[in-house]
């Protein structure tokens, strides 16, 4: 609830700075409705439910971690509609001549993000969840991976606009440079990596499910499969 109501205020104080044009520049709430509005909070958070998906917990802090996978992920659906209510749904209203293409993208991948993320994030809900058939509710969820391609796609996508855009301002600011050059490696390799692990683990599934397809269908013939070995 708390975070819910932190993003909808982040949403408004944003909101209110375009209306009006007068941006803070020194604030502690400038740097953190810079982490929830650039998307980062929400795809940390992500990025943790992502790779729960495919890395086993190995330790007590990764078992309490999975514990609470879906709380986890409620989370990060509330900071990433932030995101994208600003960086996203936003550039319907803006945008310039030069660098349409950009704009045209965020805004349409971050409605994209907004259709099939609504009903991930309500079904994320253990009450919902548990008053649906699981096999439906599976189904529903193998749409997180479009999501998070998505949502990788379109962060990163920020980050280029910002190079764009603000090219010449980046020059002359190393610091802002060196941030937006390691943001888009960073986000880059962590999507392949997940990329990699997440046609492993799918991998590793099919061969399990066939052999044990395999084991039902020689138990039902009576047949060992380590028979000729």
């Amino acid at each position: 609830m708390g975070a819910t109501v932190f993003s909808f205020l982040n949403i408004g104080m944003e909101t209110y700075w375009t209306l009006t044009d007068t941006y803070l520049t020194d604030s502690w709430w400038l740097t953190i409705n810079n982490q929830i509005t650039s998307g980062s909070i929400g795809l940390v958070l992500f990025t943790v439910v992502m790779f729960q998906g495919v890395i086993k917990p190995w330790n007590t802090v990764t078992k309490q971690l999975y514990a609470i996978r879906g709380e986890i992920s409620i989370l990060a659906c509330i900071f990433s509609f932030a995101h994208l209510m600003v960086y996203g749904l936003g550039y319907f209203y803006g945008g310039d001549d030069e660098f349409e293409l950009p704009y045209e993208i965020l805004f349409y991948t971050s409605l994209a993000l907004l259709l099939i993320g609504i009903p991930l994030f309500i079904t994320s809900f253990k009450k919902i969840r548990f008053s649906m058939k699981a096999a439906a509710w599976q189904k529903l969820h193998k749409w997180s991976y479009a999501f998070y391609f998505i949502l990788f796609a379109n962060v990163i996508l920020v980050f280029v606009r910002r190079i764009l855009v603000f090219g010449e301002y980046l020059e002359k600011e190393p610091a802002y440079l060196v941030d937006t050059y390691l943001s888009l490696v960073l986000y880059t390799g962590i999507f392949v990596v997940y990329t990699v692990l997440r046609i492993k683990t799918d991998r590793n599934r099919r061969e399990k499910e066939k052999l044990r397809e395999e084991r039902r269908k020689a138990h039902e013939r009576g047949v060992s499969l380590h028979a000729g070995s």
